[in-house]
């Protein structure tokens, strides 16, 4: 599915582009919307980032956080494509993506908070709900899940 489409970390100046994909899909459910200006987590070389591209634009996009705290994982975040192209296997490609280049920098898991809707998605590839609930700032309770890189992954 994914024959039409790229999948590749987004360049410097396309940064703005992935900010405004993510306003758009993230921020008609917010309570309080976020704002287009980029943070500096946007540059940091320890984030991961991934995009999928419709020709030169972006449809696709997600974020991983390097956590701290639990050695070896990653947090996965910003996770948006564009409502046109839901569906057709780019979240799950730009996902996919983004989680090969975190174990290849020694990976051992994954741990998102995710909308109520989104949890099949993310089962899908893997991820186990915990069963804890978050509520955050912006007014949506997310619920925490999960994934262990397994030997051959």
């Amino acid at each position: 599915m994914l024959d039409h489409y790229i999948v590749r970390p987004p360049k410097a100046v396309e940064l703005q582009l992935v900010q405004m994909l993510r306003h758009d899909v993230l921020d008609p459910q917010r309570q309080i919307p976020s704002d287009l200006v980029l943070s500096a987590h946007d540059y940091d070389t320890e984030y991961i980032h991934m995009a999928a591209y419709d020709g030169t634009k972006i449809v696709s996009t997600v974020r991983l956080n390097p956590l701290i705290a639990k050695i070896n994982t990653y947090v996965v975040r910003k996770m948006a494509t564009a409502e046109a192209y839901q569906g057709k296997g780019l979240g799950g490609g730009v996902l996919e993506m983004a989680e090969r280049v975190a174990v290849a920098r020694g990976a051992e898991g994954f741990i998102l908070d995710a909308r109520k809707e989104a949890i099949p998605f993310y089962e899908k590839h893997g991820y186990i709900l915990t069963g804890a609930e978050v509520s955050h700032t912006d007014g949506i309770t997310n619920f925490t899940m999960t994934k262990q890189v397994c030997d051959g992954n």
